[in-house]
């Protein structure tokens, strides 16, 4: 019942007569969304709306056994369960209009400010005869942004959708372990916000599908040979994620756990990312039987698009630890050397290269 007394008065052993019951949590959630037409062309919508999300499980629960251990010995880190966190509260606003370009075509803007409350956190907790770690509900975020559509419905055989997104996500922390040093040495939690991990400002999605129905297309003798074929491309282009600069250290082993920041949380991005995908596909009928074979390209350029970079060099490929004198005097052979180099190029750095997958899909 006292979380500074883990153990109770005697501090020997995690009893029931120290537990309390977790607290039930009941929520509303209102949401309210408008629209009407400003004229025959132009649409005005807004909406509004309280949200809730559940903690993760491994952020609620945890073992008393494993507790009353760590409390009486101490030792490395390890943060615990909170039965009685809150569910994160989203408050999310959206106000924006649709404009009817021609018949088949259709232009919409808008803009959304959400503000998470209650987000979960680890903080170490002063207790007798140690101190522990444990996840509390002390973070908070804003997302604000403008989100602009295109829409064109099919004409002349081609469809389209164009979506950009332009936003900024600051809070105190990305997720819930984003303060785990600090909470381990027993630091000061930031006060102020930063730009959070999933922070892009820019995003850029362009869907174009061309299709062609039964009996369309070029005759060849008296076969349509490309009815019912359609080719699907799907582009995507993004800004980079934040990330917080460091010192030059050994980034891909154990060999160094000591990271000396190099500027502000979050004050550097990683580079852009561009990205096509491509889909063919063909539908034979047979009677009521359709088979559709279809052929998939992901990243057809194969191009390098890296998903995140090592903090000190901002670089994908290298830490620059090897261009540092004490990382020269650690990996001073050249076997060493090669060794590190491969260890430093690490594929989950980087965004699929290019995929082709081959499919079959039937229905009837």
């Amino acid at each position: 019942t006292d979380e500074s007394l883990p153990l109770g008065e005697d501090r020997a052993v995690l009893d029931d007569e120290d537990l309390a019951d977790s607290e039930a949590e009941h929520k509303l959630s209102p949401r309210l969304g408008v629209g009407f037409p400003v004229s025959e062309k132009t649409q005005f919508h807004a909406n509004y709306g309280i949200f809730f999300q559940q903690p993760n499980l491994q952020d609620l629960y945890v073992s008393y056994g494993y507790l009353e251990y760590k409390t009486r010995t101490g030792g490395y880190y390890y943060p615990f369960g909170n039965p009685n966190l809150k569910p994160e509260t989203t408050t999310a606003y959206e106000v924006g209009f649709t404009q009817q370009i021609s018949e088949r075509s259709r232009f919409d803007v808008t803009a959304f400010y959400k503000s998470v409350e209650d987000l979960v956190q680890v903080q170490s907790i002063n207790s007798s005869p140690n101190s522990y770690s444990s996840f509390r509900n002390t973070d908070y975020g804003t997302i604000k942004g403008l989100d602009f559509a295109f829409d064109l419905r099919r004409t002349n055989n081609i469809a389209a959708t164009v979506n950009y997104t332009f936003s900024y996500a600051n809070g105190t922390g990305s997720v819930a372990n984003t303060q785990r040093n600090i909470a381990w040495t027993g630091g000061e939690p930031p006060k102020q916000t930063a730009p959070l991990d999933f922070d892009q400002r820019h995003k850029l999605a362009i869907n174009l599908d061309w299709r062609l129905g039964d009996n369309a297309g070029p005759l060849f003798g008296d076969m349509h040979v490309l009815e019912n074929t359609g080719v699907n491309v799907l582009v995507n282009i993004g800004s980079g994620n934040p990330y917080t600069p460091t010192k030059a250290y050994d980034e891909v082993t154990l060999a160094s756990v000591n990271v000396e920041p190099a500027g502000p949380i979050n004050s550097q991005y990683g580079p852009w990312r561009y990205r096509v995908d491509m889909k063919a596909d063909r539908t034979f009928r047979f009677g009521d039987f359709d088979l559709s074979a279809y052929v998939w390209v992901l990243n057809v350029f194969d191009r390098r698009n890296p998903v995140s970079v090592y903090t000190s060099s901002g670089d994908s490929e290298t830490t620059g630890w090897l261009s540092q004198d004490s990382g020269a005097a650690s990996y001073s052979t050249a076997e060493a050397r090669a060794l590190y180099d491969l260890a430093q190029r690490n594929p989950n750095n980087w965004d699929t290269p290019r995929t082709v997958r081959f499919g079959l899909k039937t229905s009837f």
